[in-house]
């Protein structure tokens, strides 16, 4: 996603991923079934998401960089550390 690329990615692999047009879940058992067609399922999850690439780009890297960059996570962790002291002492 840093690329600014749009993903396919499993059911339980998306629980910190927020529902946007370029994060595509497919369920944990199309990922895991080699049948014909699960293969093509994803396959063709996969050819759709490509296509797409062009045109989420600038909304992909502005999602990656408010979520997962580290100079704004640090923040929310830092406050997360403060209140389990809080809580723990």
């Amino acid at each position: 996603m840093a690329a600014g690329l749009c993903i396919v990615i499993s059911e339980s692999a998306s629980a910190n991923l927020h529902h946007k047009e370029f994060i595509r879940v497919l369920p944990d058992n199309i990922l895991t079934d080699a049948t014909p067609e699960a293969q093509k399922i994803v396959n063709a999850t996969i050819s759709e998401m490509i296509d797409k690439n062009q045109y989420y780009r600038p909304q992909i890297l502005e999602y990656v960089r408010d979520n997962f960059d580290c100079k704004r996570t640090i923040y929310n962790y830092n406050d997360i550390m403060h209140e389990f002291i809080s809580l723990h002492s």
